[in-house]
């Protein structure tokens, strides 16, 4: 799993799979209150703009936070981008 970044502030620190339908991203760090989208695709080789948003977050007042993004089972591939939201 890959995930690419909103600047170079930000960093992901821990990627978990507690259970089998959900991926835990612990530790996601930045500037505080910074917004960003995460993005999803099961082709790696469409544009960014042809991505799905799965989810809209905004980090706590120390940068930090966590998402918690549902697997989906009838997509077996997928791909993860942090980006900023339009």
């Amino acid at each position: 799993m890959t995930f690419g970044f909103v600047s170079a502030q930000s960093q992901v620190t821990t990627i978990l799979l507690p259970h089998r339908h959900i991926i835990s991203v612990n530790a996601l760090t930045g500037p505080a209150y910074m917004q960003f989208a995460v993005i999803a695709s099961t082709n790696l080789s469409l544009p960014r703009s042809n991505w799905t948003r799965i989810s809209t977050n905004v980090l706590s007042q120390f940068g930090d936070g966590t998402l918690v993004l549902p697997m989906e089972p009838d997509k077996p591939r997928r791909f993860y981008s942090l980006t900023l939201p339009p």
